[in-house]
């Protein structure tokens, strides 16, 4: 028997125009005031949905601590992207909703389009928001969003993790973009235009089979969602556990050596897989932790009294109750950094040139940014190691660099599950906290 649509059976207000307003106002009710909001307007129907609802909910409540403001990416993929853009400005202006149109300008890539346009599109917005004072940036991604998204994690990787969009993401460690509207149909929302007879655009994009997206899109019209948010509070509960067992029991040697106490822990324990692989992700300087093959190896691995293994660029090495963790003595890059410039080495670590002239940061022939003596109390390989891998600055005797960890897979874009798991590694690596959203998490 197929399972029912737990949206399809949730009980309704009087219309779907009711439901999207009752959903947003549910949201809004969770948010701190005063509150001001960038709405991302794509001039698709789920962007123009969150704007004319947000619009009709301030207007109906007078509110004057909701402020909102609108800005549309003009990506410059298509020859109408730029008259779509306007179109969006005059329906913001409509409903009395300040704009603006953001442009990606530059090079575009050849391959990863879709990936590079996402990043550009959120790095533009986040900007924006913090040029203009917003506390949040809300997007129209909705339920279908939420099901294809979980069909593309799990068509790459069949482990159970590939599931759900997070109800919200922190945005290059500074603003939150939420998605409010998770709970609703595609079409739900568009009945809501329909009825206000208020006009989107869809992207011809989203019908192009080139893209995975567009793909599955077609082709699950008819799926039932899984229960979201049951998945949802599951994953937030493990990753909190995971968070817990990391302060307790990790402490990090020189920015770079992970040192995890096993002593009395549970090899099965998902919390522990779940610490140990996003340990191993920030240390190899990965954007995704290791899925399901990665995930039973570092358990073979736990199980046994002494052994070794790499993965995800990461040696790990199990000596008794204790397992050390350091990045392998392989690929490493050599980058040069111009004075007064700042780079990012290896995806693990920021550098910021003092000096006046050109500095070079590699695994050898060089300076050590790391004290050595930091890994004296080391095990004797795990140490060798340590010391091999840099980084090493060149040339020798230039004003020493800046160096700070660069959290790879939370800096950029943090799901609001994975919070507290990225604020132990932030304390682990020396960093502070990231800032909390400025909405309540729902009961």
């Amino acid at each position: 028997m197929t399972k029912p649509d737990p949206v399809r059976t949730a009980p309704l207000h009087a219309s779907s125009a009711d439901r999207v307003e009752a959903v947003l106002e549910e949201f809004l009710d969770r948010c701190g005031r005063p509150c001001r909001i960038l709405i991302a307007l794509s001039g698709g129907g789920d962007s123009v949905g969150l704007l004319a609802a947000l619009s009709a909910i301030r207007a109906r409540r007078r509110d004057a601590s909701l402020d909102l403001i609108a800005a549309t990416v003009d990506h410059g993929l298509r020859p109408d992207s730029q008259q779509e853009a306007i179109a969006a400005g005059r329906l913001s202006e409509s409903l009395d909703v300040p704009h603006q149109i953001l442009a990606w300008i530059g090079d575009k890539p050849k391959s990863g389009i879709q990936a590079a346009a996402r990043e550009a599109r959120y790095d533009l917005l986040c900007r924006h928001a913090l040029s203009h004072g917003a506390d949040i940036i809300l997007t129209g991604h909705n339920l279908d969003d939420d099901v294809e998204t979980c069909l593309m994690r799990r068509s790459r990787n069949a482990d159970a993790e590939g599931h759900g969009m997070a109800e919200a993401v922190l945005l290059f460690g500074r603003i939150w973009a939420a998605r409010p509207l998770l709970a609703l149909r595609r079409e739900e929302i568009r009945d809501y235009l329909r009825a206000r007879a208020t006009p989107w655009v869809d992207d011809p994009s989203n019908g192009n089979p080139d893209f995975e997206r567009a793909r599955l899109r077609a082709s699950q019209r008819q799926t039932p969602p899984p229960d979201f948010a049951d998945l949802m509070r599951a994953r937030r509960a493990r990753m909190q556990a995971a968070a817990r067992l990391l302060n307790d029991r990790a402490q990090m040697i020189g920015q770079k050596v992970a040192v995890v106490d096993l002593s009395g822990l549970a090899v099965a324990d998902p919390a522990a897989l779940e610490a140990v692989s996003a340990l191993a992700a920030v240390i190899g300087g990965r954007d995704h932790p290791p899925g399901g093959e990665g995930r039973n190896a570092i358990r073979r691995l736990l199980s046994v009294e002494h052994g070794q293994m790499t993965l995800v660029r990461v040696t790990f090495d199990k000596r008794g109750d204790h397992l050390y963790l350091q990045r392998e003595n392989r690929d490493l890059p050599t980058i040069v950094i111009p004075p007064g410039a700042a780079a990012t080495w290896d995806n693990r670590l920021r550098i910021l040139n003092r000096s006046d002239g050109d500095i070079s940061v590699g695994p050898v022939d060089g300076e050590p940014l790391i004290a050595p003596a930091r890994f004296d109390h080391l095990p004797a390989r795990v140490r060798q190691l340590a010391l091999r891998t840099g980084p090493l600055c060149r040339p020798r005797g230039a004003m020493q660099p800046l160096m700070s960890v660069f959290l790879a897979g939370y800096d950029r874009f943090l799901p609001l599950e994975r919070l507290d798991l990225g604020n132990v590694l932030a304390k682990l690596m020396g960093l502070p906290h990231f800032p909390l959203p400025m909405f309540r998490h729902p009961a």
